[in-house]
Order: C-alpha cells, then sequence, then structure tokens
C-alpha cells in the first residue's frame, strides 16, 4: 500500500514519522507545483493520499465519487485510488474538527464563532459549526468582514485559526488549543503556505486577559 501526503510545501510535516509508527505501509512527502497537479493525480505513484494545502479544493474535479461532507463542504482532504483507478475523495477532517471541539465543551446554538481564513479547512470548520447552530463568522482579507473589523467580534465563544483553536469563557483567558505553539507564537505563526496571517489586531484581542494556554487533561488538535 502506498500513501502520503499532498501538498506544494510539506518540509514542516511529521506525517512520515506518525504513519510509520502506525502501520506497515509506506508513507511519503508528494510535494507538488500547482502545475503538476493533474499530471500527479492520473499517475501511478501512490494508492491513498492526505491532502493538504492548498489542494483540498484543488483536487475536487479530478474525483469520480465522494463522500456526503466532501461534497457538502467542496474540500477534500482524503483520497483513495479505487481498483477501476478512479479517484474518491473524502473529508476527514470535520470528523476530527467535531472531536476537537466537544473535547473543548462544544459550543451552544447562537454562540458566535470566529473562523479565520476561507480555505478548505475553512469550509469544514464552518460546515461542523453551523451544524451545532453556532453563528459563524469568517475573517479573511478579502471577505465581507477583513481582519481589520476582528474588534468588532470580541464577544466571539470561539475562533478558529488554520491549526489553532482558541475557545473564550466569559470572564476567563482565552485557552488555545494547539499542540506546537502557543500564546504568541501561536498566532504568529501558520503552517508554511498559510495565506491569513492574524493581524495585529487578531493577536491583541484574543490575547486580552492574560495567559494563553492548553486546558489540562484535553491536548491540543490540528487539521492538517
Amino acid at each position: 500500500l502506498r500513501c502520503g501526503l499532498l501538498g506544494e510545501h510539506l518540509r514542516h510535516s511529521y506525517s512520515p514519522e506518525i504513519h510509520a509508527m502506525l502501520g506497515a505501509y509506506s508513507y511519503d512527502l508528494f510535494e507538488v507545483p500547482p502545475e503538476g497537479l493533474a499530471d500527479f493525480l492520473h499517475g501511478a505513484a501512490w494508492d491513498g493520499l492526505n491532502v493538504t494545502i492548498p489542494y483540498k479544493r484543488a483536487v475536487v474535479p479530478f474525483c469520480t465519487a465522494l463522500s456526503p461532507m466532501a461534497e457538502q463542504t467542496g474540500s477534500v482532504n482524503t483520497l483513495v485510488r479505487r481498483a477501476d483507478g478512479t479517484l474518491y475523495g473524502a473529508n476527514t477532517d470535520a470528523g476530527g474538527f467535531r472531536l476537537l471541539l466537544e473535547r473543548g465543551g462544544g459550543i451552544a446554538p447562537g454562540e458566535k464563532a470566529l473562523v479565520l481564513g476561507s480555505g478548505g479547512a475553512s469550509q469544514t470548520v464552518q460546515a461542523v459549526l453551523r451544524a451545532q447552530g453556532a453563528e459563524v463568522v469568517v475573517i479573511s482579507r478579502r471577505g465581507p468582514v477583513t481582519y481589520d473589523m476582528i474588534e468588532q467580534h470580541a464577544d466571539a465563544r470561539l475562533v478558529v485559526y488554520d491549526q489553532n483553536v482558541c475557545l473564550h469563557v466569559p470572564g476567563q483567558s482565552p485557552l488555545w488549543f494547539c499542540p506546537l505553539y502557543h500564546g504568541e507564537e501561536a498566532l504568529s505563526r501558520g503552517r508554511a503556505g498559510q495565506k491569513d496571517p492574524p493581524s495585529r489586531s487578531v493577536r491583541r484581542t484574543v490575547r486580552e486577559g492574560g495567559e494563553c494556554r492548553e486546558p489540562p487533561g484535553r491536548g491540543g488538535g490540528r487539521l492538517r
């Protein structure tokens, strides 16, 4: 079984080491430029793929069939080459984010959630939050709500930024669920290819209240 991670810039990835501990199959990093995506997907170098930025939406047209969540969100993070050579696309980000949300205490219907960025993972996060009844506000550089407007939404219960999730409990400090970065570093760093870095106002808003930390006993989580 030949598996791997598909993306444009992957030097930061620990996926091969992780998968080496999970099973007896090969797992490689496939750094593919946008102009080479079609040839790679039609090639024979792989059986199954995880998909990361910037290709979660770009691979959809190459799929003969999609899972219900992938079809709903237009975002694929898992590809399988079937026996007839056609590609099946699935979205497992939704289940991962749903679990992360539950570990953080969830979100009640009507509570506000900010989603920073509008890429493929963002579409999935939005779908999960809306299914929970949350009021979802998407912050992006070019959308109707931009980073300059972030302070208008300081009452948000939840802030989702790339691989980081911030749970804001009224009257308490913000809690960052993040396995690699914490506090200021979690906000100032993103994975390679991050297109919507948070502005100073974002850092100031979510920092209010003091310490940023990981909740005891719960651990972090991330969407790949």
